[in-house]
């Protein structure tokens, strides 16, 4: 078994919409992020797990955690400004040993563990992988959050399904996204702001696809008519190419009427690639391919000695010599 991400096994086992929060980055706001976890979870709508990064021996015999290593996220609760948050190793064995763990006697206060319902010497006598630990602390040795929501709290919904043929376009679309799938996304009569998730998912059928993922995909949003975009440059969402099967962007549109350009967009391109577009939305919205402007195209092919395949136009010493249409 290749080994697999908990985000997309828990997309795969139900279908709830997957998130990937990376806590190392510098423009997440964490304060934001555990507020919106602390809501969903008191509504019951998103499953979480955090994974850790790699951790030395040494670190994961002083802390009790396993590096590269998804642990379940039982429970949160803000207790006097403290941001709690209560984590299961899966092996339901091997837990942290540090500030706040059953060892530690001094941050047990009977009070905090009456908030928390927490019984420290219940937990000494018995390792089952379940601990609790402060969310600053949490951020500090976990590098990824994952959330999966329920798509029910999204009024409106749509699926896609299209391919991306390997001989579409240039093998990288750094500097022109002419031949990329792109997709047409308007909001009509929005009576109040909307909030829009767009989930990219590429199909992945085989196990050594998914154990050798190569296929760095991502999804950049842009605010136009509804045109076609031909280069990279000024985009309302700029997606960070992962080789994940899925990338989620989030989008919140003005009331009224918005029309934006999704385009699909990969790192490198392998081979031909399947792929699904949902798109789950707060207010009523309409989605559509957009055709390309020049339909018909004409190759030109032609040879010469390399000697004369050099040089510029504007070069009076080369120019009668270049091949010129």
């Amino acid at each position: 078994f290749p080994g697999s991400s908990s985000n997309v096994d828990l997309t795969a086992l139900t279908g709830w919409i997957p998130e990937r929060c990376n806590t190392k980055r510098g423009d997440i706001n964490t304060d934001s992020l555990y507020k919106r976890m602390l809501d969903g979870h008191r509504t019951g709508d998103v499953l979480m797990t955090v994974a850790t990064g790699a951790l030395s021996k040494s670190e994961c015999d002083r802390t009790g955690l396993v590096e590269c290593h998804a642990y379940a996220v039982l429970d949160l609760k803000e207790v006097n400004g403290l941001r709690m948050i209560q984590l299961k190793n899966p092996w339901c064995h091997l837990r942290w040993k540090g500030k706040y763990s059953p060892l530690d006697k001094e941050s047990w206060t009977p009070e905090l563990q009456k908030a928390l319902h927490f019984d420290v010497m219940s937990a000494i006598e018995y390792d089952n992988g379940v601990f609790w630990i402060s969310w600053e602390i949490c951020l500090h040795f976990f590098d990824v959050v994952y959330l999966n929501w329920n798509p029910k709290l999204f009024l409106y919904r749509y699926n896609l399904h299209a391919d991306w043929a390997a001989e579409q376009g240039p093998k990288k679309d750094h500097y022109n996204l002419e031949y990329n799938p792109q997709y047409k996304l308007e909001v009509f009569g929005a009576h109040k702001p909307c909030t829009m998730w767009i989930l990219l998912s590429r199909h992945i059928t085989e196990k050594d696809d998914f154990a050798n993922n190569k296929e760095f995909i991502t999804l950049h949003v842009y605010k136009t008519t509804g045109e076609r975009v031909y280069y990279p440059d000024n985009a309302l969402l700029t997606g960070t190419k992962i080789n994940s099967p899925h990338y989620l962007a989030r989008l919140n549109a003005p009331k009224g009427s918005t029309t934006y350009t999704l385009v699909v967009s990969q790192y490198e391109k392998t081979g031909t690639i399947s792929y699904s577009v949902r798109v789950f939305s707060t207010e009523n919205f309409k989605i559509g391919n957009i055709p390309h402007h020049y339909p018909t195209s004409t190759s030109l092919r032609g040879s010469g000695p390399p000697s004369r395949l050099v040089g510029v136009l504007t070069s009076v010493r080369t120019r009668t010599t270049q091949p010129t249409f």
